[in-house]
């Protein structure tokens, strides 16, 4: 994406279904530090509750607004 985009962009991660712990993938670490790596903020979520979807958009909002 910062290739065609430019550095001056924001870049959220958004880790699915955190409400099913036990049908990891990914442990939550390492996507935190690929999120760190690629100047990227990572957020656990949940499209079914919910969870973590309101903070994710609004760290993408007040980040857009400080610029």
């Amino acid at each position: 994406m910062r290739q065609y985009a430019g550095d001056d962009i924001f870049i959220v991660i958004a880790g699915n279904k955190c409400d099913k712990h036990s049908e990891r993938d990914i442990s939550l670490e390492e996507a935190e530090n690929y999120a760190k790596e690629n100047n990227a903020k990572h957020f656990s979520t949940s499209a079914k509750s919910g969870k973590g979807i309101e903070e994710m958009f609004r760290y993408l909002a007040e980040s857009i607004i400080r610029v």
